[in-house]
């Protein structure tokens, strides 16, 4: 009867627990049922063992029995490892015999059929090349008998010796480096590289009392003492002078919190540094990699003299206080050379300010209004906060080095002397509330010094003079308060509309909502308190819109000409009518242009461009007011014709109204076709169209030039005399 011999690992001593390690160890008890049957320790070892590697695993064991040519000898993996890749040319052994060749069809089983020599009982080690080690954080099953599963078990065709496997487990930790990206390799530039362990248990080292963790670099230099967070190390050793290596010791259990920070140097060339952290057991050892990542240095650019500079606020802040929380703000100096780039670093700094005392923030000492703040850091970035110290007014604050300033201008502001208050609505109309993305019902409440400098963080308390109104406010979030205040007012840009203060330009909102039992006609008097500064502001409950009339200034415009036709509407108090009702304006020759979207205290406008020949022309408005829908007309005389008189400065009266679409009127002041041409051209459009005196509207393509200009003849014709005040519009 034959018998089968079967041979498991015998655990490494580093069964090492710890919260930084990248690489897998396997470890675990002597799997010896048959003492006798084994004269040598099993182990399975590979040179990395890092997590997804591919690797050449070594396996060292002693067969009880020679394994004859032909024979089997089959390696057993965790099938957490994958083996379907092992060819029978990637298979070596230390006493002779080859792989004829090798059965891997079932993951984590390798059959080897030898070939060329027996085996013998000696102690011998087979290599293994093309295994992939797991990828993921894995505790194994322990089994009586070596499986695939529990793995890490040699088995021959002609040995039998029954073995237990062990719980040996695969750890991941992650490799980090700050920054990310490619670093020039300027001598001077910094990474700092984290080793963060993944496993989520507290990890106990039994293999040996504690554990020896050694960082390396091959390329740059580790200049500063690493730094650990976390529980775990029992002592770094300090950096006093670059090195390309450094150790830190283990307790006997750290937990996996535990992250290690190693900080490498640049090199003065470029290339690539490799940084790994091994771990070794205390007592002595196999050192295994546990950790690596790759830093990639770039050639450094060429630097040359400090060109040019910019000094820019924290948070873009406008001011600062005189005194109290608020009175200070971090300035960043940033210079460059003739080539953006960083300049030569060294150069003296000098750092001063009209108001305020300064504190550097890395080098340099800094102790009143102009001092000599140091040398300039590589990077060409340096740092100085400007303090209040109780004066208010503009400080001018300028940092120079090498013949180049850079100055920036911050208001301090003393206690609040005024409070104003302004609304965006006055005519309100019954049950009026805020609506998202818009202006609408809000208060800004605005705080100045007694120099009419902005007071900046500010608030003020809410009130409504007349009791039992049921006005109540709410912030720009909608959620409810009584205060207006900057601290949250980001949010006014995103979700109201408006321009979001920074909490540093003195003005604070809130937003009002009228009850739906409020009475058309009552006047509300919305009052800002802060301390004993306070300021009102007034609106009148409005209703619905009853009456529409309309004009026309002037009432016989020209013809071609312009007018300003203006809506008014009343409610029935004949009062202004509700704001935001929606205004839409028509006319039965002619055009009109730049029209309001809604009624704001009770006027909404349009422009008003004539047809080119004379007759009456009918304006209608409609305003809207909820439900309710009133109009009003007026009849415009529209005049003969009025050849233009050629003149004028040349230019558009305002910027074209393009608004959301790519049409836009304006209204030219009066000149030649060139000059009209080139103040379209200016305004970003590429053709304008004008009304001649038969009411004609004709357009100018000012891209067509050449052979193609023949398309402007009929313009060129008809305005060869030029233009007096016109209104046109503006394509682009």
């Amino acid at each position: 009867m034959t018998l089968i011999k079967k041979f498991a690992w015998y655990g490494s001593s580093v069964a090492f627990a710890t919260v930084l390690a990248l690489a897998l160890l396997v470890t675990g008890p002597a799997k010896v049922a048959n003492a006798a049957a084994l004269t040598a320790v099993t182990s399975f070892t590979a040179p990395v063992q890092a997590a997804g590697l591919t690797e050449t695993w070594t396996v060292t064991f002693t067969p009880a029995t020679t394994v004859p040519i032909g024979g089997t000898i089959t390696f057993l993996f965790p099938t957490s490892f994958t083996t379907t890749g092992v060819v029978a040319s990637g298979i070596t052994s230390s006493v002779g015999y080859t792989a004829a060749s090798v059965d891997v069809s079932t993951n984590g089983t390798i059959i080897v059929t030898t070939a060329g020599a027996a085996s013998g009982t000696a102690a011998q080690t087979v290599s293994i090349a093309g295994i992939v080690n797991p990828t993921a954080t894995t505790t194994l099953t322990s089994a009586t008998v070596p499986t695939a599963t529990a793995g890490f078990a040699v088995d021959t065709s002609v040995d039998d010796v029954t073995a237990s496997a062990g719980v040996p487990q695969v750890f991941n930790t992650t490799a980090t480096k700050s920054p990310t990206t490619s670093v020039q390799a300027d001598g001077a530039s910094t990474v700092a590289v984290t080793f963060t362990s993944s496993n989520g248990a507290t990890l106990s080292n039994t293999g040996s009392a504690a554990l020896i963790y050694t960082a390396t670099t091959d390329v740059g230099t580790i200049t500063s003492t690493p730094t650990e967070t976390g529980d775990g190390f029992t002592g770094i050793v300090a950096v006093t002078t670059p090195v390309t290596s450094v150790s830190a010791a283990s307790q006997a259990a750290m937990t996996a919190a535990a992250t290690l920070v190693v900080t490498i140097k640049a090199p003065t060339t470029a290339g690539t540094s490799t940084v790994i952290l091994r771990a070794t057991p205390a007592t002595g050892g196999q050192a295994v990699i546990i950790g690596s990542t790759q830093v990639t240095w770039t050639a450094a650019t060429t630097q040359g003299a400090t060109a040019s500079g910019t000094l820019t606020a924290a948070g873009n802040v406008t001011s600062i206080k005189a005194t109290g929380a608020g009175n200070s703000v971090v300035l960043t100096a940033t210079f460059k050379d003739a080539n953006g780039n960083a300049p030569i670093p060294g150069g003296t700094l000098t750092a001063s300010t009209t108001l305020g005392t300064l504190t550097a923030n890395t080098n340099g000492t800094l102790n009143g209004a102009t001092v000599t703040a140091g040398s300039l850091p590589v990077g060409g970035v340096w740092n100085v906060t400007l303090n209040g110290n109780g004066a208010s007014g503009t400080a001018a604050v300028t940092v120079t080095t090498g013949g180049v300033s850079a100055t920036i201008n911050i208001i301090i502001s003393g206690a609040t002397d005024t409070v104003a208050v302004e609304l965006a609505n006055v005519n309100p109309g019954i049950g009026a509330a805020p609506v998202t993305a818009t202006t609408a019902n809000r208060v800004k409440v605005t705080f100045k010094d007694s120099l009419g400098n902005i007071v900046a963080g500010q608030a003020a308390t809410l009130t409504v003079v007349e009791s039992g109104s049921g006005i109540t406010f709410v912030d720009a979030a909608g959620t409810a308060t009584t205060t207006a205040t900057d601290a949250a007012a980001a949010a006014d840009a995103t979700t109201r509309g408006g321009t979001a203060p920074t909490g540093t330009d003195g003005i604070a909102y809130a937003y009002f909502t009228i009850p739906s039992t409020a009475t058309a006609g009552t006047v509300y008097t919305i009052k800002a308190t802060q301390g004993t500064k306070s300021a009102t502001a007034t609106l009148t409950v409005a209703g619905a819109v009853s009456t529409v009339s309309v004009a026309s200034d002037p009432s016989n415009p020209a013809a071609a000409g312009v007018s300003t036709v203006t809506v008014t509407a009343l409610d029935a108090l004949g009062n202004p009518a509700q704001d935001r009702s929606t205004l839409t304006v028509a006319v039965s020759a002619g055009a009109v242009a730049n029209c309001s979207a809604t009624i704001t205290a009770g006027k909404g406008t349009c422009t008003f461009v004539a047809p080119g020949t004379a007759q009456s022309v009918n304006a209608t408005a409609v305003v809207t007011s909820g439900s309710t829908v009133k109009t009003g007309s007026t009849t415009i005389a529209v005049g003969g014709a009025v050849t233009p008189t050629p003149g004028g400065p040349g230019t558009f009266a305002a910027a074209p109204s393009f608004g959301t679409g790519n049409v836009g009127s304006a209204v030219f002041q009066g000149g030649t076709i060139e000059q009209l041409v080139a103040a379209v051209t200016a305004a970003g459009g590429t053709s304008v169209w004008v009304q001649d005196s038969n009411g004609t509207w004709r357009s100018y393509n000012t891209l067509a030039t050449g052979s193609a200009a023949f398309v402007n003849n009929g313009f060129n014709t008809a305005f060869a005399a030029g233009f007096g005040v016109q209104a046109v519009f503006v394509v682009r």
